[in-house]
């Protein structure tokens, strides 16, 4: 995990074999129906990075083994339920819609600087169809990234030793449901991470 200058936040360390996720959608907390997944892997890192050892209130990174995967299914309503395969075809629309937006983007682009070098009006639709395609590239790039779900929790590290795992979770409401539910095998930790010299 590639961080600059120092960062602090209030985390969550749950022991994954133990953990019992509340049975409420995170996203709009109705009653979950269904489980997604929520991952992270480590591959890409480097052996000179450090990994994690816990104590109650803090954690620091030590050192790192590649390759490893940890997966936690978390319980989620009917309205925000996707099946591995119906986000796989989101996201290989977007990918096709941002790549074919990017070159209209830059077809339409190269032509108004042309018209600008060579002081001749560009046609008022030509600015429009720019805009269009601007906001079309905007927004399917935003669906290649992190869904509703995984904006909301998300795993910052874990222990390759364990089960250890550190969430992060945005709702406030949803982390303190973790932790009152769960008194043994999550706990609230502050995260610091200094960078390495």
């Amino acid at each position: 995990m590639n961080l600059s200058g120092r960062q602090n936040g209030l985390l969550i360390r749950i022991d994954s074999s133990a953990i019992e996720f509340p049975s409420i959608c995170p996203i709009c907390g109705n009653r979950a129906t269904h489980h997604r997944l929520v991952s992270k892997s480590n591959r890409g890192r480097l052996k000179s990075q450090r990994s994690t050892y816990y104590r109650p209130t803090r954690y620091t990174r030590k050192s790192v083994v590649q390759g490893e995967t940890r997966r936690l299914r978390i319980p989620v309503c009917d309205d925000h339920y996707r099946t591995i395969e119906e986000m796989g075809r989101v996201n290989l629309l977007a990918g096709i819609v941002a790549g074919i937006s990017v070159l209209i983007f830059a077809f339409i682009g190269s032509i108004i600087a042309f018209h600008y070098y060579d002081n001749i009006v560009f046609p008022i639709g030509g600015y429009f169809a720019f805009f269009l395609v601007t906001i079309i590239m905007i927004q399917s790039f935003r669906s290649l990234g992190p869904d509703e779900l995984q904006k909301i929790i998300s795993i910052v590290d874990f222990h390759h030793h364990g089960h250890i795992i550190i969430l992060k979770i945005k709702e406030t409401w949803y982390r303190e449901e973790i932790l009152r539910s769960n008194p043994s095998s999550a706990q609230a930790v502050r995260y610091t991470m200094k960078p390495r010299d």
